[in-house]
């Protein structure tokens, strides 16, 4: 769960406001934030369509320190498949709690950026260990070899095809994307902490196409 917190940054941006929160989130609505920040960072792009929704100008990209993890590749197909190789170098202390931050912000005309969700989550680990059982029996992780434990210890983890179209159709099952985002540039940032040091930090931007 721990080694594909990438991923989560990006299903966060294209539907968190589509699933309910865990009780142990905050969120805050509506905080103005400078409109420089964020800064765009350039690694991946496509454009692509999920059901009704298209999303144009997708990037995402590392923003943590290098000697904690590295990301050495991050693919997206056309037929919206999604591939991460990311190497864990140290293993983290297991009595620490890790935090987790994601920051959903939207680009408003003559505001700038303003932050439309935001979650706190104060043991990550402590939350992942609820769904362990869940976690060992997913074909998802067992195929591509991922740890349940967290944190995740040392070594590469590689999440290969995965189904980003399913995993958002899911979510509009649940609750109608198109009634709670609108169409605009988006830009997620998430970061892990552990005893106030950053481990891990990912962003992702895209724009918001609705029909």
């Amino acid at each position: 769960m721990a080694a594909i917190f990438l991923i989560s940054a990006l299903l966060v941006t294209l539907s968190s406001a589509a699933r309910p929160l865990s009780p142990h989130a905050v969120v805050h609505h509506g905080t103005p934030v400078d409109a420089a920040d964020p800064k765009p960072h350039k690694n991946v792009h496509r454009s692509f369509s999920i059901a009704d929704v298209q999303v144009k100008d997708f990037s995402m990209t590392s923003c943590g320190p290098k000697d904690m993890l590295e990301i050495k590749e991050i693919k997206l197909t056309p037929d919206l498949k999604l591939t991460v190789d990311v190497v864990v170098k140290t293993s983290l202390d297991e009595t620490e709690p890790i935090t987790v931050d994601v920051t959903l912000k939207k680009k408003v005309p003559f505001m700038g950026w303003i932050t439309v969700q935001s979650r706190h989550i104060a043991d990550a680990c402590s939350l992942a260990k609820k769904f362990e059982d869940k976690c060992a029996a997913n074909p998802f992780v067992k195929e591509n070899n991922l740890p349940c434990s967290c944190p995740a210890p040392a070594g590469e983890y590689k999440v290969k095809d995965l189904d980003l179209k399913k995993m958002v159709m899911e979510a509009k099952q649940q609750r109608s994307l198109g009634s709670m985002l609108a169409g605009g540039r988006y830009s997620s940032r998430m970061e892990m902490k552990q005893q106030g040091r950053v481990i891990a930090c990912s962003n992702v931007d895209l724009n918001l196409v609705m029909p």
